[in-house]
């Protein structure tokens, strides 16, 4: 069983060929619709802001230029140009089958934490989103499931590498990341020096973005304008929250989903406060709610540690919890402090 976890959970263990089952129709399907992972047309990408990132970066590649002389955001971006160039190369290999084949191999890693679930079928559904969700949100979750799987399971630097990477595809899946390695990876990995670095590097990545999107709101720059008139620094990043994108627009069908999962998150928050062997999650949902009134893909980095808890994994804020470790510390702390400590003697008898 994967660390942490009580040995006397019953779990209820999904057969590979199961998992392999679900994960090949998905590939299947994602296959037969010609879902690919990103279009560079030109008549394709003016709305899509995260294509215009990639296209801008490999004409920086192409044109030779000065990398030193770019905004620090340009090293953002170009982590995400270099996730996206991986995928195209792969398409261009194999086509839009063996991207999907390549999305589930990833997915793989995040989706062995099922197994140690009471509900381990739940994690079934990760290969499933591939068929609902765009593959860069797929990846964006994942990085979270990267983190955890190196806080919960096994400590391979590897695994960070990844979730730093896949990180970056928003800032909004950066700031849950950093909030969960803050709160929760000190206590599961106390003296990792990869953790410490990765969390390093999530504070530098989401400075670099809070300082360009708050500039470029207080200047009015293209792509930095409020959706609410007069809006202005925070206010008017705010304004471009999915949530109140949604409304605004009169799409209230996505709106109410993003409600509906701002509400599931308080009610997975409150829950998890109730028992102690789930409190991580208390954490992780209360550390989530700021995504909510930011845009971006915040608010679906939070679906691994959501799927999870419904799976009956559970997650205390230190892993002795489930051990009980913490009791018989604390029943030998008892014992010291009722047993009267010898009265010092000089060997030297009174006469």
């Amino acid at each position: 069983m994967g660390k942490g976890q009580s040995r006397s959970l019953k779990t209820t263990g999904v057969p590979v060929w199961l998992t392999l089952a679900v994960s090949c129709i998905s590939i299947l399907v994602c296959t037969l619709a010609g879902r690919v992972y990103l279009s560079l047309d030109e008549d394709l990408i003016s709305g899509d802001g995260y294509a215009n990132q990639v296209a801008f970066v490999l004409s920086i590649a192409e044109s030779g230029s000065d990398w030193t002389e770019l905004d620090l955001l340009i090293w953002i971006h170009a982590l995400r140009a270099i996730v996206a160039q991986m995928f195209l190369w792969v398409e261009s290999v194999g086509g839009g089958g063996a991207s999907a084949a390549m999305m589930v191999g990833l997915m793989w890693p995040v989706i062995s934490l099922f197994k140690d679930a009471r509900r381990g079928y739940v994690g079934l559904l990760l290969p499933c989103m591939m068929l609902i969700l765009s593959y860069r949100s797929i990846l964006v979750f994942l990085s979270v499931g990267y983190l955890l799987a190196y806080m919960i399971k096994r400590p391979s630097t590897w695994l960070l590498v990844v979730a730093f990477i896949l990180a970056n595809l928003s800032s909004g899946s950066v700031m849950t990341s950093l909030v969960i390695t803050f709160l929760l990876g000190r206590a599961y990995r106390p003296r990792s020096l990869p953790l410490t670095i990765y969390m390093l590097f999530l504070f530098v990545s989401l400075a670099i973005s809070v300082v360009d999107k708050y500039a470029g709101f207080i200047a009015g720059e293209s792509g930095y304008q409020a959706t609410v008139d007069g809006a202005t620094g925070m206010f008017a990043i705010i304004s471009r929250s999915t949530i109140v994108v949604s409304f605004l627009s009169g799409d209230f069908l996505r709106g109410g989903v993003y409600v509906g999962m701002l509400m599931a998150a308080v009610y997975g928050f409150l829950i998890a406060c109730c028992k102690r062997v789930n409190r991580g999650y208390a954490v992780i949902f209360l550390g989530g709610l700021p995504a909510f009134m930011l845009e971006g893909l915040g608010v679906i980095s939070l679906l691994v540690p959501v799927l999870l808890f419904l799976a009956g994994y559970q997650l205390p804020l230190r892993p002795e919890y489930l051990s009980g470790a913490h009791l018989s510390r604390r029943s030998h702390g008892r014992k010291n402090r009722l047993i009267p400590a010898k009265p010092f003697s000089s060997g030297v008898s009174s006469l």
